[in-house]
């Protein structure tokens, strides 16, 4: 620390002494910056020695207050006098508080009448970037499509503020497309001159699933394979590859340009390049989702005006819900309302709803659909991590779906064969729920707990092989995953080594505290936790086995297998995981959730959030992952605001602590020596969030 940093350390720690307090605060405006504040006696110097901290012109105008009290009637003052001047003086902090709150109050509802309800992509609750519909409220221009527009208005009732738009116009068709048979097959002709390319696809789909409901076992399964690949054809070709951009490690960092949200784009230092697929057209990408978010707004409003409410949606559905005390007769009714409004809009030439009733809502007979519809329930935890089943005679759940969300990566403990008989057996297939035998019996459980008492856990423990490490495979396809294997395979045969796109196991490691709480750890950065290796083993049938040979992919230190998290271990507290995104979404809260109030403090420009997403599905989140251009340069000049005011109210140590930079790069990006880099800039946002 330099001669001038001592001395102004040394200035602090004097005035926080005499203040008698190390996180000042006024006690009127909510000021906290230490060199503000002077310490302002209550009723007076001559009446009493109570003292507050306040910040200096708080204290300025306190004290002329005082001015206009009586004057002093006894030398010395008696003691009622005394108590007289200490409630008038508190009298007058209290009316500048008041004046405070109204300015809040003011303030809080101009906020409110400026919200509107706009999708918002951000790190909710953690590192990983995921999007969410806020109400949301910045003084920053952001650039939005109509649809999103448009569904914020019908969403709050109120429009955005719109500064300025662009129109996108079409140009005439190419004149080189030609007819195609998809598969070789002449009914499955596709003439792009004189049909939509994807109406056509969604027609054909429909056609076949028609088809499949008088074939037999062995056709009917060859039509599904066909329904399958023509959807996915649909799915791939309608949005994949308008946003395809592929992800390439570089070997020494670059210098790009990076356009973002502002008029004028700035360069950045880059280790990842993102390469454009063929078809690239971000334009549409853009317009496709908005135009997707639209229709659930629509569905929502709709919902609401009919006095249901609903449970959760997806990019294409949504689960509207029965208010208390409303029949079932009446539920159905309103529902089916909202249902058909959608029916004009089908652009396939069928008179049916966009919003088809799911299979799930039907009662089940001998294991089959039948035709009348059973009251369906539904057991949410956070996003995509859902439950819906009904409930049989004996308070008994009946499963017909469930999310294999967080539990789809993890190879399964046992098999169908070894699954406990007190649980019964999946009402339909599992191919139909989409889950494996345990993922079924894991929901099972949780939904029992909730549904027989509500306030005791799930015990998982009766769950065969739940004491076994839980481990999730996955091949290495990439050379940034074989590396993992370089110290390992050193001098082993060629039969023993890991090869490109060899299976590989990936496990979850404890916390050293954990498995050895006698063992004194070290301290330890935000960044990164030294005691939590990041554990993977070379494939192995025999998962224990597999455990024996298991090593930290980043030191290649061995791991005992009594460090491994077991399934109980890593899925223990499944059904408590928080909802960041949404008020009372935390791991207790239970009942109705909110949308978030998100406010605007600052613009990043980011890559592909799904870069390696294969990898971090059956590997964990990975932060480094996630490609992070930064702020353009006048959002940079904000985030150095920022920091100076937080070195104002913290340690430079802790701020450093949090956010992994050193101490001496802090001084600098504060004193604007250096230009941070993106990754920089994000260690310091999270920092400066956790610190406040």
């Amino acid at each position: 620390m330099s001669k001038h940093e001592n001395e102004r350390e040394r200035r602090k720690q004097q005035r926080l002494e005499r203040l008698g307090t190390n996180d000042p605060r006024c006690s009127v405006c909510g000021e906290t910056r230490w060199y503000c504040f002077d310490g302002h006696h209550v009723a007076g110097r001559r009446y009493d020695d109570t003292v507050t901290p306040l910040c200096l012109n708080c204290h300025a105008e306190q004290s002329e207050a005082q001015k206009d009290h009586p004057a002093l009637v006894f030398t010395p003052p008696d003691r009622l006098e005394r108590i007289g001047h200490f409630l008038l003086g508190l009298a007058d902090l209290l009316e500048g508080v008041i004046r405070k709150l109204r300015e809040f109050g003011r303030q809080l509802i101009e906020e409110a009448r400026n919200s509107v309800g706009l999708p918002v992509r951000a790190p909710y609750g953690g590192e990983q970037y995921t999007i969410g519909l806020n109400e949301l409220t910045s003084d920053k221009p952001l650039w939005y499509t109509l649809a999103d527009c448009i569904a914020s208005t019908l969403l709050t009732g109120k429009p955005p503020k719109v500064l300025r738009a662009i129109v996108f116009e079409p140009g005439e068709p190419q004149d080189n497309m030609k007819s195609i048979h998809l598969f070789g097959e002449s009914t499955y002709n596709v003439d792009p001159r004189t049909q939509d390319f994807y109406r056509r696809l969604i027609q054909l789909r429909i056609a076949v699933k028609r088809q499949m409901e008088t074939a037999n076992k062995s056709k009917r399964d060859a039509l599904d394979a066909e329904q399958q690949v023509l959807k996915i054809l649909a799915s791939a070709t309608s949005y994949g590859i308008f946003v395809e951009l592929n992800v390439e490690e570089l070997r020494e960092s670059e210098t790009a340009q990076c356009f973002g949200a502002h008029e004028r784009p700035f360069q950045v230092k880059i280790d990842k390049a993102e390469t454009p697929g063929s078809y690239f057209h971000p334009l549409l990408g853009t317009l496709i989702t908005g135009a997707a978010r639209l229709m659930l707004a629509i569905a929502e409003r709709l919902i609401l005006n009919a006095g249901l409410d609903w449970a959760f949606c997806d990019t294409d559905s949504i689960a509207i819900a029965t208010p208390a005390g409303m029949s079932d007769q009446e539920f159905l009714g309103r529902a089916e309302k909202v249902r058909e409004w959608f029916t004009p809009l089908n652009p396939y030439g069928e008179a049916k709803s966009l919003l088809r009733v799911e299979d799930a809502n039907y009662a089940l007979k001998n294991g089959k659909r039948a035709k009348t519809l059973r009251p369906l329930f539904c057991f949410a935890v956070s996003a995509k991590r859902y439950a819906l089943f009904n409930v049989d005679p004996h308070g008994m759940p009946v499963l017909r779906k469930v999310s294999a969300h967080g539990l789809g990566h993890l190879i399964a403990p046992y098999e169908e064969k070894d699954a406990l008989s007190t649980i019964p057996r999946p009402a339909i297939s599992l191919d139909e729920m989409g889950v494996e035998r345990w993922q079924h019996d894991f929901w099972h459980l949780i939904i029992q707990s909730e549904l027989w008492d509500g306030k005791a856990r799930p015990d998982f423990s009766i769950l065969p092989s739940f004491n076994r490490p839980a481990a999730s495979r996955y091949a290495a396809t990439t050379p940034h995953l074989l590396r993992w294997f370089k110290a390992y395979n050193e001098g082993k045969l060629r039969a023993k080594q890991v090869w490109p796109f060899n299976f590989m196991l990936a496990f979850q490691a404890k916390r050293l505290m954990e498995w050895e709480p006698e063992k004194e750890v070290a301290p330890r950065s935000r960044n990164r936790l030294p005691d939590l290796p990041r554990a993977v083993a070379p494939y192995h049938k025999d998962i224990s086995v597999a455990a024996r040979n298991c090593f930290d992919r980043e030191t290649d230190a061995r791991i005992p297998p009594e460090q491994l998290k077991t399934f109980l271990d890593a899925l223990g507290r499944y059904d408590l995981h928080p909802e960041p995104k949404f008020l009372f979404g935390d791991y207790r809260d239970r009942g109705a959730t909110k949308r978030r109030h998100v406010v605007v403090t600052e613009v990043r420009n980011i890559g592909k959030e799904a870069n390696r997403w294969e990898e971090q599905f059956y590997l964990g989140a990975e932060p480094e992952a996630q490609i992070v251009y930064g702020s353009a340069p006048q959002e940079e000049r904000q985030v150095c605001a920022r920091l100076q005011e937080a070195m104002e109210r913290h340690r430079v140590t802790a701020i450093a602590e949090a956010s992994g930079l050193s101490r001496k790069h802090i001084y600098a990006i504060a004193k604007r020596k250096t230009r941070p880099s993106a990754e920089a800039l994000n260690k310091l946002n999270r920092a400066l969030d956790q610190l406040s």
